[in-house]
């Protein structure tokens, strides 16, 4: 990566008005870090490399992960009903776990519950809550004859790892996943808690940033209530790609890559996008927009992390992709 190209990145991104972090790494090392914009309009703060930001549903492979971890201990099968394991949440006791980790439980999204944010989102729901908001909802197809993007379901993976781990679904991830890799500066949002150096959210209204509603984080829980910086996902993508020491095995790894189903405009693993020539995982939420690819071929990881959900993700990964 050429002082050049380097250049010709930063002018680039700056004339899309990107405000964040912005990685490319090679081999697992960084070849280009650097923030943008501000963390807090009205405080004047600036995005710094080390910024966290909530990272929405780049939790999913963290969830996943954790339950591969427990199927390794010999703790859950995942063909296992989840029914065993969440009885008064799940009673269809043909939704296996495979199905949750795949989106193929037919389980409706509580974030596509009309004007959900308007309505439900700046309320707290804590763990089995949520799944109060459904209770008359029917499952939208028959458990792993389709593909439907699903919250819910890893909602209730969490909850399942709260059964089965012996510990809290937060407690047994920071322990077996995160202390592991050194990612010191990753967690979880809800309920309120501060996070110091945590981004503020926006959105962009007549070409002028303003913040978004307040939601609860928290109601995400297992499927998008994460926070992290973009060099510790740089160690976890490093742990997939075999270049660090980490809990994450070949077999592991391997597994979460399987394509298990296709998934409209891509296949899907277990908690992971599958591309022709990339994988990782996106995330949305109010004030939030954020990236994780890695490419195989060129060994190769492409992080974007941004605090407003008006970036234009699709143009940035063109400029990192080079």
């Amino acid at each position: 990566m050429t002082p050049d190209m380097v250049n010709d990145w930063d002018k680039a991104v700056s004339g899309l008005g990107f405000s964040g972090v912005l990685l490319a790494a090679e081999r697992g090392e960084i070849r280009y870090m650097k923030a943008f914009g501000l963390a807090s309009y009205e405080r004047g703060e600036p995005c710094r490399t080390d910024t966290g930001f909530l990272v929405a549903s780049i939790t999913k492979p963290f969830t996943a992960l954790g339950i591969l971890l427990l199927q390794q201990q010999g703790k859950l099968e995942l063909t296992d009903p989840a029914s065993a394991y969440l009885p008064t949440l799940i009673r269809d006791e043909r939704i296996t776990i495979h199905h949750l980790l795949t989106h193929t439980s037919g389980l409706p999204d509580f974030e596509s519950l009309p004007l959900f944010f308007e309505r439900f989102g700046h309320v707290s729901y804590p763990r089995e809550h949520i799944f109060k908001l459904l209770e008359d909802v029917p499952l939208e197809f028959a458990p792993g004859t389709d593909w439907s993007y699903s919250n819910t379901g890893y909602n209730a993976l969490g909850l399942l790892i709260d059964q089965v781990a012996g510990t809290s679904y937060e407690a047994f991830i920071h322990n077996q996943v995160l202390e592991p890799l050194g990612m010191s500066n990753t967690g979880f949002v809800g309920s309120g808690l501060p996070i110091p150096g945590l981004a503020e959210g926006y959105s962009c209204r007549e070409g002028e940033k303003v913040r978004v509603p307040f939601f609860e984080p928290g109601n995400f829980r297992a499927s998008g209530n994460l926070y992290t910086t973009a060099g510790d996902i740089n160690k976890l993508a490093s742990a997939f790609m075999g270049i660090s020491t980490s809990i994450v095995s070949k077999e592991l790894t391997e597994r979460m890559l399987t394509r298990h189903v296709w998934a409209k405009n891509r296949h899907y693993g277990y908690g992971l996008s599958l591309y022709e020539k990339s994988w990782g995982h996106g995330g949305t939420l109010p004030g939030c927009r954020c990236v994780w690819r890695v490419y195989p071929e060129r060994q190769r990881t492409v992080i974007m992390l941004g605090n407003s959900d008006a970036v234009a993700a699709g143009d940035l990964l063109r400029i990192l992709e080079t």
